[in-house]
């Protein structure tokens, strides 16, 4: 359960490198502290979900729009993650007194089918909010929540996701970040000419487009390569082999596919991934050994709310998860906590999450303020090395 806390219990997470600070964190002033809850907290907040549990409705549905694993490589994580997170809540009373109970529906990403998918789940369920994930997804269903005065919450990187939309919000990695970690990694490597692959979706061309602009306002000269399903990917290695390193951003398994490319091919220049390399379903592989990485602070061990996460996870579904599962986790106790003893409308969600809030799970913590409609996760610069991610 979620319980909001005094400011003094927040900072069990340990500090980011200085370099990597957030910038501009605002003070907390009179923002909601909410915190995944763990050991003796846990106790209290259970209490007081179970009085209200007889004075609230008995079930609070919650719409999950999750794309097929041909269309997304993390879905069963996701799935795992969610009811985990659920079966947390409800053992220590639910969300204001109300059982979660989850709706899913997978889907393809075509526009049709995803926004027939939505609509359905609206028609026979109306769940408090919505949970989606991918830029794909947000983009089609994004208006169509918006236009019927749904919260959705989705994991997406590409800009725009929630630009004039009221009900719709997003959290994950922007692609600003993970060009202004790129580019930080590139300026300390030295890199004065830098070649992109990238996949051609909203995700990829997002971080692209933010990195040229990064790159160029260091001194830097850039080529970019675009790729679909349909592409020559080792032409395009080949492209842009003459300079100093290669940045590649596209999913898990692209990322796995583009580097063991680029090792065959002979290229002895640096090599840089986004925050989907960052994955522990990466450090063994010999093709990702010395490769520089964005990550999320989930990997770092000093995270308690992480540690306990993760084990519990693995130890129940048998595979280790990643900051995918881990943000939709959090999304679940970050909207527990918001609206612990509160009306379960859909009004009143937006409330919360329109007036900001600080909040501490497993991803590190998030501020957020007042209006700000995304949620961005903080990654650092790190590499993959001896079969593990080491943070710089």
């Amino acid at each position: 359960m979620a319980a909001v806390l005094p400011e003094s219990a927040q900072e069990t997470e340990p500090s980011p490198p200085e370099s990597r600070r957030p910038r501009d964190a605002p003070a907390l002033g009179r923002k909601k502290l909410i915190t995944i809850a763990v050991g003796v907290i846990v106790i209290v907040a259970a209490v007081s979900s179970f009085v209200l549990l007889t004075q609230k409705k008995e079930t609070v549905k919650i719409g999950i729009i999750v794309g097929e694993p041909s269309a997304f490589s993390h879905a069963e994580e996701v799935n795992f993650a969610l009811e985990m997170a659920a079966d947390d809540i409800n053992k220590w009373g639910g969300v204001g007194g109300a059982k979660v109970e989850l709706v899913t529906v997978k889907t393809s990403i075509d526009e049709t089918e995803a926004v027939a998918a939505f609509r359905s789940v609206e028609e026979k369920h109306h769940p408090l909010f919505y949970i989606t994930v991918g830029c794909d997804l947000m983009s089609v269903i994004g208006p169509v929540a918006d236009e019927m005065g749904a919260p959705l919450i989705g994991l997406g990187s590409a800009p725009g996701l929630t630009e004039g939309l009221d009900w719709v919000f997003r959290f994950y990695v922007s692609a600003a970040e993970e060009a202004v970690v790129a580019a930080g990694m590139l300026a300390d490597l030295e890199v004065e000419t830098l070649g992109i692959l990238h996949s051609v979706n909203p995700h990829g061309c997002g971080i692209n487009d933010a990195l040229v602009d990064e790159f160029l306002a260091i001194g830097g000269a850039i080529e970019s390569e675009g790729f679909d399903s349909n592409s020559d990917v080792s032409e395009k290695i080949s492209n842009l082999s003459d300079n100093e390193a290669i940045y590649c951003v596209g999913s898990c398994e692209e990322i796995v596919d583009m580097m063991l490319e680029i090792r065959n091919s002979g290229y002895d220049g640096q090599l840089l991934v986004a925050s989907c390399g960052s994955i522990p379903q990466m450090w063994s592989l010999p093709q990702m050994q010395g490769v520089y990485v964005s990550a999320p602070l989930i990997y770092r061990a000093e995270n308690i709310y992480a540690q306990d996460f993760m084990e519990r996870f693995e130890s129940s579904y048998e595979i280790p998860p990643t900051h995918h599962g881990a943000v939709v986790y959090d999304i679940m106790y970050l909207v527990s906590g918001l609206m612990e003893n509160l009306d379960l409308t859909r009004g009143v969600l937006k409330e919360q999450l329109d007036d900001g809030f600080v909040f501490s799970g497993t991803v590190g913590i998030l501020r957020v303020d007042e209006g700000e409609h995304d949620f961005n996760l903080a990654v650092f610069p790190a590499i993959i090395a001896e079969e593990g991610l080491r943070y710089l």
